[in-house]
């Protein structure tokens, strides 16, 4: 903290819950963390976040296989807190939107054979397949499931699957459900992404997929919040003045045509840094990663999950 940062963004990962304690105490605000799954994430006072990350996506994703008519879910997660947190709101969610959980269970992230679980998942016979795990383990269960004959829909968040992971999974990353907080970098009726897009190209960062995957569009799109609230700071930018301002912002501010960002606004008491999440919903159609379309409208988790703002 004695390098003087105004304030920190990007993806925190698993270990949030041991970062966002220090940065308070530095007084230093935290602006479009994406959450892993670390319930300090959406707790944290000084968390501004401008979308909820996989663990929000996760959430989101048993209302579109309700809608897609699945019937039976089962969940995989590996083991680690964050991910058994995910699960365990996963499992929320699913009662709250109607749709029975087929089983449950733990994948490591260090499996090899993939066989015993295959056979799990063909004795819970589920129509979908949630997988709360890296890429790397959850592509092998796949690829292994595929081999067998079990094909369920395979259901996984932007963060950890982009194109570049549905490449490397190969023929089973086909027509996957995924769940994202933000649009896809291909979804450019959204003016935010086209700007998104030229910025990238300008850098010379836009022929790497990598580069454009969802976590890549929110530290961009944090830059741009951040931007539009700097007239709202009274005085020198710092980071006690930052902090000040975001939590004084009750009014929505457009970021970027795709957002409405109220950082000073609380949301549900279950989820006090979320006031609005809109989660998005796409596939892999020939190796490119595109909106679902009308079946698979953007929602609003916290609209979904039935809590009161």
């Amino acid at each position: 903290m004695s390098d003087g940062a105004t304030f920190v963004t990007g993806y925190l990962g698993t270990q949030s819950a041991l970062i966002i304690p220090i940065l308070q105490q530095a007084n230093i605000p935290i602006i479009g963390s994406r959450s892993g799954g670390n319930p300090i994430d959406w707790t944290n006072p000084d968390n501004f976040p401008i979308a909820g990350g996989s663990a929000s996506n996760y959430q989101a994703l048993p209302f579109a296989l309700k809608k897609l008519g699945k019937k039976r879910l089962f969940v995989s997660y590996q083991d680690v807190p964050s991910a058994a947190t995910n699960a365990k709101n996963v499992i929320r969610a699913a009662k709250i939107a109607k749709i029975p959980i087929a089983g449950t269970m733990v994948l490591p992230g260090a499996t090899t054979d993939f066989t015993p679980y295959v056979q799990k998942l063909r004795d819970a016979n589920p129509d979908s397949v949630m997988f709360i795990n890296s890429p790397g383990v959850s592509g092998g269960l796949m690829r292994a499931a595929d081999a067998l004959g079990v094909k369920p829909l395979w259901v996984h968040n932007a963060g950890s699957i982009g194109e570049p992971e549905a490449a490397q999974i190969g023929a089973p990353a086909a027509n996957m459900l995924i769940g994202t907080d933000l649009p896809s970098f291909r979804d450019t009726q959204y003016p935010g992404i086209k700007a998104f897009l030229a910025d990238m190209k300008a850098a010379g960062k836009d022929s790497d997929p990598v580069n454009l995957k969802v976590t890549g569009i929110a530290t961009w799109t944090t830059v741009q919040a951040v931007r539009l609230l700097a007239p709202n700071v009274k005085g020198a930018i710092t980071n006690v003045s930052l902090l000040k301002a975001l939590r004084a912002q009750k009014k929505p501010i457009n970021v970027e045509g795709f957002l409405q960002w109220r950082p000073g606004v609380k949301g549900p008491a279950a989820l006090p840094r979320w006031n609005t999440m809109e989660n998005y919903f796409v596939t892999f159609k020939n190796g490119q990663a595109v909106s679902w379309g009308k079946a698979l409208p953007p929602i609003d988790l916290i609209k979904a999950l039935g809590f009161v703002r």
